[in-house]
């Protein structure tokens, strides 16, 4: 088992690629990235009439509120296959985005002292000793703010009575091109995912998860794309 608590603080080197890669409490912020939106994508089909959906990860960044739970879904487990099948580079915005959201799930979940849904995602098929979650918080702020994302954060929150217009030098000075904004806008109109999702959530999920998953999406094909489509 890794303690958590034994994860080292010092600052990441330029390989943040690499350094995601190896680092179990971004594993654990992803696995309860995971289960966090999965929850929330069994709220839209299962219990549709419940007092309200449960927000995934994504939507922890005002941008992408109302992103549709089975897409952030795709998104997390593609990246997270990335990270751990490619030559390190540097992360695009996109992932950048996705890494953030990511923390920001762990860092609500540390904050809501929810021991219960660390512990879940501790036994992971991974081992993690999810140890005291007291200083989970702090922990990941620390983490997200070694993100390259972590300056742009602000640059792509919508906020109401701010002209869009107005915003484009604030963009572009964050690293946000108008081309890369509208690329992540569109993650708000997707719908239907690749089956591709399942091979990459290999390392993540365990196999039980893995097939629910495998049946949720069998019980619900409109919402996947598959190749011969």
């Amino acid at each position: 088992m890794i303690n958590l608590a034994r994860v080292n603080d010092h600052s990441m080197d330029s390989d943040i690629f690499s350094e995601l890669n190896r680092n179990r409490l971004f594993y654990v912020a992803c696995r309860v990235a995971f289960l966090r939106v999965f929850d929330s994508l069994l709220d839209e089909f299962i219990s549709p009439s419940s007092s309200g959906r449960r927000p995934g990860y994504l939507e922890r960044i005002p941008m992408f509120v109302g992103t549709a739970p089975q897409v952030q879904i795709e998104l997390l487990l593609q990246t997270w296959q990335t990270l751990h099948s490619e030559t390190p580079r540097p992360l695009t915005i996109e992932e950048q985005v996705i890494c953030f959201g990511i923390t920001s799930e762990l860092a609500h979940t540390g904050v809501s002292d929810d021991k219960r849904m660390i512990r879940r995602a501790a036994r992971g098929p991974v081992r993690v000793d999810a140890g005291d979650i007291v200083w989970l918080a702090s922990r990941v702020r620390m983490l997200q703010m070694l993100l390259p994302f972590a300056p742009q954060a602000a640059v792509l929150q919508v906020e109401s009575g701010i002209a869009a217009d107005d915003l484009i030098p604030v963009r572009a000075a964050g690293g946000v091109d108008e081309h890369t904004f509208a690329g992540l806008l569109n993650l708000l109109g997707n719908w239907t995912v690749n089956e591709s999702l399942f091979a990459n959530a290999e390392g993540l999920l365990d196999p039980t998860e893995i097939e629910i998953l495998r049946a949720f999406f069998a019980e619900h094909p409109q919402l996947i794309t598959t190749a011969a489509a």
